[in-house]
């Protein structure tokens, strides 16, 4: 028998770990519909992830390498997929995104 539960059970209960404990609650289904807001972060952060496996080993490194110096700064535990994803949704027009916070998609890469 395990130890420490975590996911969930159909749509029924949650199971996750917390700083003082084992938790389990009833799972909720969201109410209201996502706002033009949270449509748009969605959107960015898909775009973000289409084009984080777009990069090649070395650009993966670079990030890899940066997150691992923050991590070790106290300021993670981040992966270089974290980093990525993080500066992309801070400042978009690093990745290719327009400034409304959409992909653009063309020729090249994301």
């Amino acid at each position: 028998m395990s130890q420490e539960a975590h996911g969930k059970i159909a749509k029924g209960l949650i199971f996750s770990v917390r700083d003082s404990g084992q938790m389990v609650r009833q799972y909720h289904k969201p109410t209201g519909k996502a706002t033009a807001a949270q449509l748009v972060q969605r959107a960015v952060i898909a775009g973000l992830v289409v084009s984080w496996h777009a990069l090649s080993p070395a650009e993966k490194q670079v990030f890899n390498d940066a997150a691992q110096v923050l991590t070790d700064a106290g300021k993670g535990p981040l992966t270089g997929f974290n980093l990525y994803v993080r500066l992309g949704v801070v400042v978009p027009n690093n990745y290719g995104l327009n400034e409304y916070g959409k992909a653009i998609y063309g020729a090249g890469s994301v």
